[in-house]
Parts: C-alpha cells; sequence; structure tokens
C-alpha cells in the first residue's frame, strides 16, 4: 500500500461570528491588529508595515499532522465602521474575500 497525495486548497475565508459581549470590546480587540497574536494563539505576528500603514503583513503558525505549519500574507486594511464592522483583503497568500 502506497501513499496517496491529495491536493487541496485553502477555502476562502469569511465567517460570520455571534458575540454575547459588548460590542466595543470586540471592536476594540480587533482594531489593535498588531495585539491579535495575544489572544489568538495561531496568529504569531501581525505588523502595520510603517511606510504603507493601510497594509500589515500577517503570519500564522499551528501544528498539523506533527509538523509546524507556517503560512503568511500581506493584507489591505479596509475602512472600519466603528463597533460594526472590521476588515481586510489579502493582497497576496490567503484569499479571504
Amino acid at each position: 500500500m502506497g501513499l496517496k497525495r491529495t491536493q487541496f486548497s485553502l477555502p476562502q475565508a469569511f465567517s460570520p461570528v455571534t458575540w454575547n459581549g459588548r460590542i466595543a470590546f470586540a471592536y476594540d480587540c480587533y482594531s489593535d491588529r498588531e495585539a491579535i497574536p495575544r489572544w489568538m494563539p495561531f496568529i504569531s505576528s501581525v505588523k502595520i508595515l510603517e511606510d504603507q500603514p493601510a497594509l500589515s503583513q500577517w503570519s500564522l503558525k499551528y501544528k498539523a499532522f506533527g509538523r509546524d505549519i507556517k503560512f503568511s500574507w500581506l493584507a489591505r486594511n479596509m475602512q472600519p465602521i466603528p463597533n460594526q464592522k472590521i476588515h481586510w483583503r489579502s493582497l497576496d497568500g490567503l484569499p479571504n474575500r
């Protein structure tokens, strides 16, 4: 019995979230993007680009199948709607439209 290779693609990420807490608290947590790795353990870093503050570089790291998986992508930070919507679009690496 040989190993079977399977190809797959990452799904586009869009996920509505139900929150039973203060909206302002959730908005504040996501608004400070560079702090996201403190409370979202699989995100290893988020860096706002100094020369282009509308862009951010994201990295994630997790274990799967006994291996460390690392992935990163560049995102454009879209205009937020305070206490309603925080969003960004991946420019490379991980599609999320």
